[in-house]
C-alpha cells in the first residue's frame, strides 16, 4: 500500500517514530522478564522498519 504524504508529514512520523523506539529502549532496559524482553526486541524492530520507511535517504533519526 503506498500513502502520498508531505514532508512535514514524513518527518512528523519519524518524530513519532523515534519517540516510540526511545520508550521501548527505556522499557528494555528496565525488565528482568526474558520473554518480555523478547517481545520488545520485536518492538524494535518493527519499529526500525517503519522508522527506515518515513525517514528519508540520508536524513539522520
Amino acid at each position: 500500500m503506498n500513502i502520498d504524504i508531505s514532508k512535514d508529514e514524513q518527518k512528523f512520523m519519524g518524530d513519532i517514530l523515534t519517540k516510540e523506539l526511545e520508550d521501548v529502549r527505556v522499557e528494555f532496559r528496565r525488565t528482568k522478564n526474558h520473554d518480555y524482553k523478547l517481545i520488545l526486541k520485536r518492538e524494535e524492530d518493527m519499529l526500525r522498519d517503519l522508522l527506515d520507511r518515513f525517514t528519508p535517504a540520508g536524513a539522520e533519526n
